[in-house]
Formats: structure tokens, C-alpha cells, sequence
């Protein structure tokens, strides 16, 4: 592979960017793709080092990086400035639910949730008893005293659910310790800075930290929390937690809302014609204009985020497949699948999303085990186990070269192309957020600090 991609690569690359101009979000444009950053290929935690920050939390928060500041998240709710020449927190903020709210419904709230933290203990111990009753019931089906035991439990539980409902909107959402609650990346476009955390609060910022707006929006409804990251198209950020809702980056106020049920991977932009549109991770397409479904039936991922290039769309998971966008828009879109893959690997996870780069797809598992796929075909080029832990990062394309990372701070990074060359192995702290390429400069986000890397 050279250094510069070349032609039909390169002009996919240029129209996503051009459907991304001025804005900067996950994966910097949304393909994990960087033709012309120089990097080094080699550093540890004291080899080229230029600077490290610490956090205030942990966070998988990747960093937005425009006109020399660095956005970047952190556990529980903090969204933090830093100067990229020298890694100095220019300013942080905080955005939990108390935040939005004046000290009289701080004190109401903190009422509500004591309370509603009382009724979530009955319930858990409700539950509890209802589970022994159920196993007892197995070796004695015919006990009527036990099934109305069953029955009046269960009436009680759905009493306690409903006295909960209303006590439990400042409550704490529920997480899974690996995704935490500043998972998503923050969205700016040199104007504002837009975020979004795993306790449903959304909010727009000026880039000298002053707040624009505040809302609670929902909580997310998995139980392992929320990792989609916002979307920013012109005057609109589109976010997904629940449903597709675009907020005006103005104000916060409502835009349109699409009944789409959120992923945990993120959105992509892309364009039909010369129509803006959302690609979801559940394989929908979606107009960034008014939020009309315009198609959908490319399958849906389960972890990861779509790609697109050249016109087409990966679905990257155990079965990937792609599918070609017409050239023209339409209120009904129907995408043309090309190719559907066959992998060796059976039932593993695709928790990173993949890259495109020179015809190549690069996508790892679980696991660890690296796939290169044909992208015309769907044909696999070569597989590799690559012992990193498990890869939560996306895999990057940085000049001529795949970053391939693993959640304790191992990043492989070989030459990209058809035959497996690795140049390097690095090792940083551990890590699970996407790195950022700018130049000759490559920016993590650990678990504990924020990192530059370069020379």
C-alpha cells in the first residue's frame, strides 16, 4: 500500500469528509480513516510521549479534536476542554441531572430518589422471593397455596413498579462497569461542542465552556448502558438513546424525532444523491433533513457501527455484508446487497467497528482475531489471531499503515495490504476508546489519562 490512498479510495474518503465539513465527532469524520497523518509507529509509556493528562474518571469517550482544542469525556458526567500543544484542561463541566435543575428541585429530587431507591430495594427483594417460590413450585406443581403465594407476589411486585415510575427519573441508569456513562464522543464543529451521557442528559456548549443548554432526554433502555455517539450535521445533532431524536444545536429543542430503536454502535453520515441521510447500526437509512425513514434491510449490528465508502455500506458482524446506495434519492430507498460474507470464525462478537482502506476491510472480534476481507467480493483475504485482549477500539487506517488495539493497552500496527506485516507492538495503559490522528500526532484516551503521542 502507499502512503496516499489511492483513487477511488481517496475519492470515498473525500465525499465522506465533504458530508462531514466542519464538523469533527467519532472517528473524527465516522471512518476511522487518516490518508495523511505520520505518526510514529512505535511508543510506550515513556517513548514519545509528548504529553499525558490526567482524567478526572475513566471513560471509552474518544476525543474530538478541531482548531487546536481537544474534546473529551470522562465517568460520571464531565465534558473537558484541553489544549492539544500541551495538554493543559482548559475547562471541564459538569452534566448531571442536578445540574438542570434550580435548588428547589435539587431538594425534591434528592427526595424522589431516596425514595425511589426504598421501593427499588422491595422490588429487588420481591423479585428475590418470587424466584425461590418459582423453583419450589417445580417440585410441587399442584400446590395451590404456593401458586397463590406466586400470584400475590406478583401482584405486589407490579404495584411497587408503579410506585417506582415516577421516583425514578434521577436515579441512577443502569451500566455495565465497561461502558460506564461517557462512553459517547463528544461533537463539535468550531462553533459548539455537543455531548451526550449514559444517564440520558444532552447538552450544547460554547468552546469557551459556556453552557448554551441542558436536557434530559431518556435513559437509556439496555441495562448495559449507552455508547452511540452523537451526530452532527449543520444545524441539527442527532441522538439516539431511545429513538432517533435531532435537537437544534441553538437552543436543544426537539427537531424531529424518527421510532427507531438505538444500537449501541453510532450513526454514520453519508450521502443518497445530494441528500444527506443517517445510516444506524440497525442498518436504517434516515434523512438528516426531517428524520423520514427513507430505507432499511441491511441487517443490524448488534455492537459495532456501520462504514461506508465509495457509495456502499458494510455491515461488518459474524455474517458481514454490503450493500450498494443508489446514486439517486428517493422517499423509498432500497439498498442493492453485493456481497454477503462467509467467514471462518462462528458465534464471536464484533465489539470494534471495522475500517475500509485500499479495497481492504479490516475487522477484528472479540477475541482478537483479525479479518481482512475483500471489499468488491466479500472474499477473505486472510485472518490473523492477534492475542491483544479484547478489542473494544475501532481499528484505524493512518497513512499506510492499521492500528489494531486491545482493551489492556496493546496496539499492533501493521502495514496495510494483502499479506499480514506487522511493524510494531505498543503498549500504553489500558484503553478502549478509538485514537484520534492529526499530523504527525496520535491522541488516546486511557482509562486514567489522556495521551499525545508523536515526536
Amino acid at each position: 500500500m502507499k502512503a496516499t490512498l489511492p483513487g477511488a479510495v481517496l475519492v470515498s474518503l473525500l465525499v465522506a469528509s465533504a458530508a462531514y465539513a466542519g464538523s469533527q465527532g467519532w472517528r473524527t469524520d465516522g471512518t476511522g480513516c487518516y490518508p495523511d497523518a505520520t505518526p510514529p509507529t512505535k511508543w510506550s509509556a515513556s517513548e514519545n510521549v509528548v504529553w499525558k493528562t490526567p482524567m478526572p474518571g475513566a471513560s471509552n469517550s474518544t476525543p474530538a479534536v478541531l482548531d487546536g482544542k481537544i474534546f473529551i469525556c470522562a465517568d460520571p458526567a464531565w465534558l473537558i476542554c484541553v489544549n492539544a500543544a500541551d495538554g493543559r484542561i482548559l475547562w471541564q463541566k459538569s452534566n448531571t441531572y442536578f445540574d438542570m435543575m434550580d435548588e428547589q428541585e435539587i431538594a425534591k429530587a434528592k427526595v424522589d430518589i431516596a425514595a425511589g431507591k426504598a421501593v427499588a430495594a422491595k422490588i429487588k427483594s420481591a423479585n428475590g422471593e418470587l424466584n425461590k417460590l418459582k423453583r419450589e413450585q417445580k417440585k410441587t406443581p399442584d400446590d395451590q397455596k404456593l401458586k397463590d403465594k406466586i400470584k400475590e407476589l406478583g401482584l405486589t411486585i407490579r404495584k411497587l413498579n408503579s410506585e417506582l415510575k415516577p421516583l425514578s427519573k434521577y436515579m441512577k441508569a443502569p451500566a455495565n462497569p465497561a461502558t460506564g456513562y461517557s462512553t459517547a464522543t463528544p461533537a463539535t464543529d468550531g462553533k459548539g461542542v455537543y455531548v451526550v451521557f449514559g444517564s440520558g442528559v444532552v447538552a450544547g456548549y460554547e468552546l469557551d465552556g459556556q453552557r448554551r443548554w441542558i436536557r434530559y432526554l431518556a435513559k437509556p433502555r439496555s441495562g448495559d448502558g449507552h455508547s452511540g455517539s452523537p451526530l452532527l450535521v449543520g444545524d441539527k445533532l442527532l441522538v439516539h438513546l431511545t429513538e432517533m431524536v435531532a435537537l437544534n444545536v441553538a437552543d436543544g429543542e426537539t427537531a424531529w424525532r424518527a421510532r427507531l430503536g438505538a444500537r449501541f454502535g453510532s450513526p454514520v453520515l453519508t450521502k443518497v444523491g445530494d441528500v444527506e441521510v443517517a445510516v444506524t447500526a440497525g442498518g436504517e437509512i434516515v434523512r438528516i433533513s426531517d428524520g423520514k425513514l427513507l430505507g432499511r434491510g441491511m441487517g443490524g449490528l448488534a455492537y459495532n457501527s456501520p462504514i461506508v465508502a465509495d457509495g456502499i455500506v458494510y455491515m461488518v458482524q459474524a455474517k458481514p455484508g454490503a450493500f450498494k446506495l443508489p446514486s439517486k434519492a428517493a422517499e423509498k430507498i432500497k439498498p442493492e446487497r453485493i456481497w454477503k460474507g462467509r467467514p471462518k470464525i462462528k458465534n464471536q462478537r464484533y465489539y470494534s467497528s471495522a475500517v475500509y482502506a485500499d479495497g481492504l476491510i479490516y475487522a477484528i472480534t472479540e477475541k482478537g482475531v483479525l479479518s481482512v476481507l475483500d471489499a468488491e467480493t466479500g472474499e477473505l483475504v486472510y485472518e490473523r489471531v492477534m492475542k491483544l485482549s479484547t478489542p473494544y477500539a475501532s481499528i484505524s487506517a493512518v497513512g499506510k499503515y492499521v492500528h489494531v488495539s486491545g482493551d489492556r493497552g496493546i496496539t499492533a500496527v501493521i502495514e496495510g495490504g494483502r499479506d499480514y506485516k506487522e511493524t510494531a507492538r505498543n503498549k500504553l495503559e489500558p484503553f478502549r476508546s478509538s485514537p484520534v490522528f492529526v499530523g504527525e500526532r496520535m491522541y488516546i484516551r486511557g482509562l486514567k489519562n489522556l495521551y499525545c503521542i508523536g515526536r
